[in-house]
């Protein structure tokens, strides 16, 4: 089970930024029928982003900063960030 809320405030035409928080559930893989140690569990994350646009391209950068974990087994998991271009065209 995946989640996310977001909410996005336009600062100005070109100037967009966003605050939300991600969660994801898995329950353990399993393989031949029988558990897989150290899969599954629980990820809460802070997601802060920021949208930059001009004439019609923009560009957003958001981070993924875990905020509560509950892994089952020996995990781990860190901050991620990721970059996207998106050009509208209509």
């Amino acid at each position: 089970l995946a989640w996310a809320v977001h909410g996005q405030r336009q600062l100005s035409p070109g100037l967009a930024v966003g605050l939300g928080i991600d969660g994801r559930q898995a329950a353990r893989d399993e393989e031949d029928g029988a558990p897989v140690l150290h899969t599954g569990g629980l990820v809460v994350a802070a997601v802060p982003a920021v949208h930059v646009g001009f004439r019609g391209l923009w560009i957003s950068i958001r981070a993924q900063l875990p905020v509560a974990t509950s892994l089952r087994g020996i995990q781990d998991v860190g901050p991620t960030v990721s970059a996207s271009l998106q050009l509208q065209v209509l």
